[in-house]
């Protein structure tokens, strides 16, 4: 991911982006339709969340019949690794096993995700 789209995005931000994520390309109404099942918002807040986004080249948008339609330039692959790096950096001294040994002690793992992290811990040991 390049250094422009690598700054921190807020709570509303990512909640556009997970919306472009899975749909791969929506038009504003639907975006801010999509956003009303969580809470109310103005259709000039997500209008200036999308340029906002557009700038740091998050998204990119085209123009359609009758309004822009808006794609994720990142994939959410690449979001997620990056910020899950970030994350590991920042808190964990950059040690990715400090961070899933504070998330087995301190979350509520039930048995499914448990054995799930063992089949990815074999998976890794066996390659």
């Amino acid at each position: 991911m390049s250094k422009k789209t690598s700054p921190h995005l807020g709570d509303l931000q990512i909640a556009v982006m997970q919306i472009l994520w899975e749909r791969q390309r929506a038009t504003l109404g639907e975006i801010r339709s999509a956003l009303r099942r969580a809470r109310p918002i103005a259709t000039t807040t997500v209008a200036t969340v999308l340029s906002r986004l557009e700038q740091s080249g998050f998204v990119e948008h085209r123009e359609g019949e009758r309004s822009r339609i808006y794609v994720p330039r990142i994939r959410h692959e690449d979001f997620q690794r990056s910020q899950a790096q970030g994350l590991v950096d920042r808190l964990f001294g950059g040690r990715a096993s400090e961070l899933v040994a504070h998330l087995v002690r301190e979350s509520e793992i039930d048995d499914e995700e448990l054995a799930h992290l063992r089949r990815l811990i074999r998976k890794r040991e066996s390659s």
